[in-house]
């Protein structure tokens, strides 16, 4: 069963955390997609293997980058929040 918080602030704090870790997870897979379908695209339509290969390279580092900084994500997102509910009358 799950457990049961007792200030639902809380709770939602944890919930907001998981939201932008998974916002910026995809935001981050996105631009991997993106890159890497530039890297086919020169590879394979335009013949280019070093620009083909330039852009995976850029791609894999995007998406290192993109699952690094996961925890770093989600700690600002806390800061948000609590600056956000201090402001509140």
């Amino acid at each position: 069963m799950a457990q049961e918080t007792a200030n639902p602030d809380d709770d939602f704090e944890t919930h907001e955390k998981t939201y932008y870790s998974v916002l910026h997870l995809v935001k981050w897979i996105m631009i991997n997609l993106a890159l890497i379908l530039a890297a086919l695209a020169f590879a394979f339509v335009l013949h280019s293997a070093f620009l083909g290969g330039s852009f995976l390279i850029l791609a894999l580092v995007a998406l290192v980058y993109g699952v690094a900084s996961i925890g770093r994500t989600a700690r600002e997102s806390v800061g948000l929040y609590e600056a956000h509910h201090h402001q509140l009358p």
